[in-house]
């Protein structure tokens, strides 16, 4: 039986601003920049090359963004399908050892994201790049208005991996179950996914909506840039993820880990 109906999805990529880019010499144009990336370490000589020559600028906002992007590029997260806790395994500990290299680089701003000194470093250009699923783009919006025209958006490291996305689904108790899914059907059409995206930036599920003028035009905060081309490649590459309901609660000591790393310089 199908459980739900797809609204958005979530394929992350990297969202940078051009003219700090620009001005330290570095890959600027998103093909250009692509190309430069398609390793993490090459990503990491690109920080160290930019702090270098503007000092206090970073091209990581913090180590869990690192370990929560680095993980899920490996198609396994924390817990498998039968339930067993896989948070020992290879695909973890190369995810920790990658957070702990870049915050030992002195690329990481150490941040916390949705916070006031967060918000502050992106809009003065502190914070020039950021990793994050195509809704990310009203994060910025509303953290930096006056940044519009600067940004522009290309693959991140490796492959792209899912960040949020969700679905409608119809209760067992509806009254009218079938006149449930026709409104819904109504509200979650490609045109209508479409038209959300041009308010909140969430990419739709349904493909056909790819191409059509409200998701595949230029967007004006990207200086005029197809974005959609950016994140619906990025759809194509990403890697089934299993999440189990107590997914979130195992990483959450991961995470707070890395965070002590960064603040008090504990031992990775």
């Amino acid at each position: 039986k199908q459980l739900g109906i797809p609204i958005d999805i979530g394929p992350t990529a990297l969202f940078y601003r051009i003219d700090v880019f620009e001005e330290a010499g570095l890959p600027s144009e998103p093909a250009e920049l692509e190309a430069a990336i398609r390793e993490w370490d090459a990503y990491f000589e690109l920080g160290k090359e930019l702090i270098a020559k503007k000092p206090g600028t970073y091209l990581i906002r913090n180590s869990s963004g690192i370990f929560s992007t680095a993980y899920r590029q490996s198609g396994k997260g924390f817990i498998d399908e039968n339930q067993m806790f896989i948070g020992d395994q290879d695909h973890i500990r190369k995810a920790w050892d990658l957070s702990v290299k870049a915050n030992a680089a002195g690329i990481n701003a150490a941040l916390d994201s949705q916070s006031a000194d967060s918000a502050a470093a992106v809009n003065e250009g502190r914070l020039p790049a950021d990793f994050g699923a195509s809704w990310h783009l009203a994060d910025m919006k509303v953290d930096a208005p006056e940044t519009a025209g600067k940004w522009r958006v290309c693959k991140h490291p490796g492959e792209a991996v899912n960040q949020g996305g969700s679905f409608l689904t119809i209760p067992k108790g509806a009254k009218d179950p079938k006149k449930s899914f026709e409104v819904l059907s109504f509200i979650l059409n490609a045109k209508n996914q479409a038209v959300e995206y041009t308010f909140s930036g969430n990419f739709p599920a349904a493909p056909e909506a790819h191409s059509m003028p409200e998701v595949d035009g230029a967007v004006e905060f990207l200086g005029g840039q197809k974005a959609a081309e950016v994140f619906s490649a990025a759809a194509e590459t990403v890697r089934p993820l299993y999440e189990d309901p107590n997914s979130e609660s195992v990483i959450a000591p991961f995470t707070a880990e890395l965070e002590q790393i960064e603040s008090t310089g504990k031992d990775p």
